[in-house]
C-alpha cells in the first residue's frame, strides 16, 4: 500500500517540478537524503525516483524562461568546478579507470544538482526552505534512531537507510552530526511553538542516535560540535553546565558494550606498560596497578618478597596476550589503508589513483599480503584518489567555504534584516567542523551534503551582497536637502518646480 501511495505522490508532483523547477529541487533533496522508497516493501523499494525527479527538474530549468543559466562565480564555486574536473581527469588516468568512471557518474549527478541549487535558490525563503527539507529528511532518521536507542537501552547499533550514503553506522553518525546544527538554525528562526518543540525533540533524539550508532568517529565529531557550540554560545557557564550534565547522564546510561567500544581496555594496558620503567623507577611489583580484565592468575606470579624487583617475563607475556586480545582489528586495517594512501600518492603525486583506489588489487600491488580496507579518512581518501595536487584543490575548497561563512558573519553582524544569513553561516561552520572531525575516521570524501551546503552558502553570500547593493542604492537615491533650506531665504520659483 505504501509503495502505491509514494509512487502516486511523486508522479503527481512531476508536472509541478517541470513548471516550477525549485519544487523539483526540493523533491530531489527529500528523496536523496531521506530515501523514502527504502521504507517500502515492494516495487517502489528499488525504483529510481531521484533520477526521474532530477531529469524532470533539469528539463524544467532549460525550458523555464525566468531561470538564468549562469553559475554564480565566486571563489568557492570556481574551486568546486575545478575539483570536479580534476576528479574526472584523475579517474580517466587512474589505477582502475573502468571502476573509477562508474563512481564519476555518481559524483557528477550529485554535482549537477549542486549546480541546480545555485541556479534555482535565490531568495531567503527558498534558502530556508531547502535547508528545512535537508534537515528534516536526515533528522527523521535521527528522531527514529534516538527513540530506538532509548527504547532498547542502547544495546543495538543504529544504522541509516539501506543503499544510501549513510547506511553504515559511522556514516550515519556523521550525517546526524552535520544535520543537528541545521535543525538548530531552523529552531532559532521559527515562531511556531509546535515546530520549535518538534525541532528540540529531533535534536535530542539525534544526539542519542549518534551515541547509539557506536561510532567512535561520530563520538569525536559530536565532541567537536559540542565544543564549537559552547564557544559560540552567549551563556557559556549555563551551556557548559547543561552540556556536562547531559554528557555525564548519557555516558552512564549507555550499556557496557558501548563503554567497551568507546573506552577500549587497551588504553589501560598501554598505560600499564608505560609505567613499567624498570630502569629508573624500579616499582614494587606487588603494588603495580592491575589492568581491567587482567586474569587473576597473574597476581599469583608476582614476587611475594618485600624488596623491589622486576616483574617476571611470565607477567609481560600475559600482558602481551591480553593486549592482542583487546586490540581492535579495525585500527590495524585503518593504518594499513592510510599507509596504502601514502604509497599511492607518492607513486602518483599529480593525479593520484582515481576513484575506487582502495581495492584488493591495489593492496596486492603496493602492500602484498594485506587484506583490503576502506580509507576510513576523508583526508587519506582524497589524497590517494586525487593525488597531492587534487588534495590541495580540495583543501582550498574547504577553506574557501569556511572563509565565505566568516565573511557573511562579519558583514551581517549588525544587520537585523540579515540575521538569518548570520546564523546560517555560523551553523555551516559548526556542521563542517563536525564533518572534518568525524571524517578523520570515515570514508566520506564525496558525501553529497557538504557540497550541497556549499552551494547553499554561495547563494546566501549573494543574498548578502544584494542586500548591501540595495542599501547603497537607497542611500544614493535619498532626497537631498534643498540648497536654500538652511539659509533663511525663500526659494525661487524654479527651485520649487512651480514654473
Amino acid at each position: 500500500m505504501r509503495d502505491l501511495v509514494l509512487t502516486l505522490f511523486i508522479l503527481g508532483l512531476l508536472p509541478v517540478a517541470f513548471f516550477r523547477p525549485f519544487v523539483g529541487l526540493m523533491m530531489w533533496a527529500w528523496i536523496s537524503y531521506m530515501n523514502p522508497h527504502r521504507l517500502t516493501w515492494s516495487f517502489a523499494y528499488n525504483f529510481r525516483f531521484n533520477l526521474i525527479v532530477a531529469l524532470i527538474t533539469m528539463l524544467g530549468i532549460l525550458f523555464h524562461r525566468q531561470t538564468r543559466l549562469k553559475i554564480p562565480l565566486r571563489s568557492t564555486s570556481v574551486l568546486l568546478i575545478i575539483f570536479v574536473c580534476w576528479t574526472i581527469l584523475s579517474a580517466m588516468n587512474g589505477l582502475r579507470p573502468e571502476a573509477a568512471m562508474n563512481q564519476v557518474d555518481i559524483f557528477l549527478r550529485i554535482q549537477i544538482m549542486v549546480v541546480a541549487t545555485m541556479l534555482l535558490v535565490h531568495s531567503r525563503k527558498q534558502i530556508i526552505g531547502i535547508v528545512a527539507v535537508i534537515a528534516f529528511s536526515i533528522g527523521f532518521y535521527g528522531f527514529k534512531g534516538g527513540f530506538f536507542t532509548l527504547n532498547t537501552g542502547g544495546r543495538h547499533r543504529v544504522m541509516g537507510p539501506e543503499q544510501s550514503f549513510f547506511v553504515d553506522n559511522n556514516h550515519f553518525a556523521a550525517a546526524m552530526i552535520m544535520t543537528i546544527p541545521l535543525i538548530y538554525f531552523l529552531y532559532t528562526h521559527s515562531t511556531h511553538r509546535v515546530l520549535r518543540l518538534l525541532m528540540l525533540a529531533t535534536i535530542g533524539f539525534s544526539l542519542l542516535a549518534v551515541l547509539g550508532s557506536y561510532s567512535r568517529g561520530g563520538f569525536v565529531g559530536l565532541a567537536m560540535v559540542g565544543l564549537i557550540f559552547w564557544w559560540k554560545s552567549r551563556h557559556k557557564i549555563l551551556s557548559l553546565l547543561a552540556m556536562s550534565l547531559l554528557a555525564v547522564s548519557t555516558f552512564w546510561a549507555m550499556p557496557a558494550s558501548w563503554h567497551d567500544r568507546m573506552s577500549p581496555v587497551i588504553d589501560a594496558g598501554l598505560t600499564y606498560l608505560n609505567l613499567l620503567d624498570i630502569e629508573e623507577k624500579k616499582p614494587d611489583a606487588t603494588k603495580l596497578p592491575i589492568p581491567p580484565g587482567f586474569a587473576p592468575k597473574a597476581i599469583a606470579t608476582l614476587p611475594s618478597s618485600g624488596h623491589h624487583s622486576q616483574p617476571s617475563f611470565e607477567i609481560l607475556e600475559m600482558l602481551d596476550e591480553d593486549h592482542e586480545l583487546l586490540q581492535d582489528k579495525s585500527v590495524t586495517g585503518r593504518l594499513n589503508a592510510w599507509r596504502l594512501a601514502l604509497l599511492v600518492a607518492n607513486d602518483n603525486p599529480i593525479l593520484g589513483g582515481g576513484f575506487r583506489t582502495f581495492d584488493q588489487s591495489t593492496f596486492d600491488r603496493y602492500t602484498p599480503g594485506v587484506y583490503r580496507h576502506a580509507a576510513h579518512s576523508i583526508y587519506f581518501e582524497i589524497l590517494a584518489e586525487q593525488g597531492y595536487v587534487g588534495f590541495g584543490i580540495w583543501l582550498m575548497l574547504q577553506f574557501s567555504g569556511l572563509h565565505m561563512a566568516r565573511w557573511i558573519i562579519r558583514k551581517t553582524r549588525n544587520e537585523p534584516e540579515m540575521s538569518w544569513a548570520n546564523n546560517l553561516a555560523r551553523m555551516y561552520q559548526v556542521s563542517m567542523v563536525g564533518y572534518y572531525a568525524a571524517g578523520s575516521f570515515l570514508s566520506m570524501g564525496y558525501f553529497d551534503l557538504p557540497y550541497h551546503l556549499m552551494g547553499i552558502l554561495i547563494m546566501t553570500k549573494i543574498n548578502v551582497e544584494n542586500h548591501y547593493k540595495l542599501k547603497q542604492q537607497n542611500l544614493r537615491s535619498s532626497p537631498r536637502a534643498s540648497p536654500a533650506a538652511n539659509t533663511g531665504h525663500k526659494p525661487m520659483p524654479w527651485q520649487t518646480g512651480t514654473v
